[in-house]
């Protein structure tokens, strides 16, 4: 794994996410986007991975897909995405045991070079994308992505 450019600032949990509301959940799924595109400049995938559930496969493959393209010697440059929330809905159970919120957000991406070991390169184009977002407040101190839809 490469190590993280130094010019490249590790995002930072903000205060709003480490909350259990409406807002926080929010905060957390802002966050989330903000650790993607970290990893995917960087190729350190770690604080993705903790903030994702194991169940949740989108979030796996970007783990997966971003470690495995650094450790064949490739890299990822731009891409960024941000994030714009259209819609949230909180869930619980009627015992209050879990407690967290579907989101539904548009995922603005910018144009990207993504470079091979090899170096051969192929260029997405920018573009929005649509997800729907479950997030769940869990050991009663953070919030995680259980789950991850393109629609």
């Amino acid at each position: 794994m490469s190590d993280p450019s130094p010019a490249l600032m590790v995002p930072v949990l903000p205060g709003a996410a480490k909350e259990a509301s409406e807002d926080g959940a929010r905060a957390f799924v802002g966050y989330y986007w903000e650790l993607v595109n970290y990893a995917q400049a960087t190729g350190d995938v770690r604080r993705l991975r903790r903030v994702s559930a194991p169940t949740c496969d989108v979030c796996s493959g970007f783990v997966r897909d971003i470690r495995d393209h650094y450790r064949a010697g490739g890299r990822i440059v731009g891409g960024d995405n941000s994030v714009a929330i259209t819609e949230s809905a909180e869930l619980s159970t009627a015992s209050g045991e879990a407690y967290g919120f579907r989101i539904e957000l548009d995922l603005t991406h910018d144009e990207q070079s993504i470079i091979d070991g090899d170096g051969a390169t192929s260029n997405p184009p920018s573009g929005v994308d649509q997800f729907t977002a479950y997030v769940l407040w869990v050991d009663g101190n953070h919030w995680r992505l259980d789950a991850l839809d393109l629609k």
